[in-house]
């Protein structure tokens, strides 16, 4: 399977670096809190709370987050954007990473993972067989590692385990499936809530609808996974779209 050398999660630190290269400034653990129009633009209230928030301005906005919170910056500025944004179901999962030593293994696993249906009744909705499935994570040749998924649309309980019972029933699962018995070495639970939008019948129309909404307002667009995906590529050729009509929305400043 062609991956990148790391896993995926290498992604946006080199985007990061990139960015910053390219004389970017990226502020972290600093959520917006409100957007406020002004003559030349925006002005964006950022802060984890009222009292340390702070104003900055800028020329344009391009709101790249879920559609939750979305909808709640663009309530006051295209409520009916925010109202098709907040129309958008999400699901949440997990990810049970574990480590196993090879020793451990009766025998090799087979094949890179596997789906589970929902009819099976099982915690686990899929497992990936990470150092089978990808060359730079089967290269220790004393631990294996694999992962597990959790969380179904409209069933929140399995995510809100606790990370003990998370891992417990993700192998009491494998056990099932593939005969594995080894005992985890290291073990780390990773959630993700409301990760997953869900496209229901009529999205694409819901969200031809938003982007009609915010047509009409200079410097602000948005874009993310609710949208037209949840795929990189999806997430790459809608940001870059919104981009580029954003761009075309921002006077040119002057030029020395």
């Amino acid at each position: 399977f062609t991956g990148l050398e790391g896993g995926m999660g290498t992604l946006p630190g080199a985007i990061a670096d990139a960015c910053r290269a390219a004389g970017a400034e990226i502020r972290l653990d600093a959520p917006v809190r409100s957007l406020r129009r002004t003559p030349t633009g925006w002005a964006v209230t950022v802060g984890p709370d009222a009292g340390t928030a702070e104003e900055t301005t800028a020329d344009a906005v391009l709101l790249a987050v879920p559609a939750g919170p979305a909808a709640r910056l663009l309530a006051d500025h295209a409520p009916a954007a925010a109202r098709e944004l907040e129309g958008v179901d999400h699901a949440s999962m997990a990810l049970i990473t574990v480590a196993l030593r090879r020793s451990d293994l009766d025998r090799p696993l087979p094949g890179s993972g596997f789906l589970v249906p929902a009819v099976d009744g099982r915690l686990i909705k899929a497992s990936t067989f990470s150092s089978g499935k990808w060359e730079w994570a089967g290269r220790d040749p004393e631990l294996y590692l694999l992962r597990a998924s959790v969380g179904r649309h409209g069933d929140p309980g399995a995510v809100a385990m606790d990370d003990a019972d998370l891992v417990r029933g993700a192998l009491a699962d494998l056990r099932e499936a593939v005969g594995l018995t080894a005992v985890p070495v290291a073990s780390v639970v990773t959630r993700w809530i409301d990760g997953l939008p869900q496209y229901a019948p009529g999205h694409t129309d819901r969200i031809d609808r938003v982007r009609r909404a915010l047509a009409d307002l200079p410097g602000l667009r948005a874009c993310g996974a609710a949208h037209d995906g949840v795929g990189i590529p999806a997430c790459v050729a809608t940001a870059r779209a919104a981009a580029e009509d954003l761009l075309r929305t921002v006077p040119a400043h002057p030029t020395d």
